[in-house]
C-alpha cells in the first residue's frame, strides 16, 4: 500500500504516514507498521517536493515562490520539512520554472 500511495503522488513523508495511519487514508495500518512501511521505501522526498512544486501555478515572481513554500511546507498543506519546502523553491528559482 505504501508503494501504491508513493507512485500516486510526490508526498512528503509526513503525508504519506497519515495515509497509511490516519482516518483520512486508509486507517488500516498501526503506527509501528506504517514507520516500518516508510523505512523500507527507496524516496527522495526533497525530489518529491521539486515534483510538488512543479504542480503549483507558478509565474516566477517572489510572491508565487513564496505562497508555494508556504503550501510544501504547512500542516494544513503538503506537510514537507522546512527544509524540504525550501529546496523545491531554490530548484524553482534556479531552472527558472514557470507554469
Amino acid at each position: 500500500m505504501a508503494k501504491h500511495y508513493a507512485k500516486e503522488a510526490p508526498l512528503s513523508k509526513k503525508a504519506l504516514f497519515e495515509k497509511l495511519n490516519s482516518a483520512n487514508g486508509t486507517g488500516q495500518f498501526t503506527v509501528s507498521e506504517s514507520n516500518y512501511a516508510l523505512a523500507r521505501l527507496k524516496i527522495n522526498y526533497y525530489e518529491n517536493a521539486v515534483k510538488r512544486a512543479k504542480q503549483y501555478p507558478n509565474k516566477g515572481n517572489e510572491d508565487d515562490l513564496s505562497t508555494i513554500w508556504y503550501q510544501l511546507s504547512a500542516d494544513a498543506g503538503d506537510k514537507f520539512t522546512t527544509n524540504q519546502a525550501v529546496y523545491a523553491v531554490g530548484q524553482l528559482r534556479e531552472q527558472g520554472y514557470k507554469n
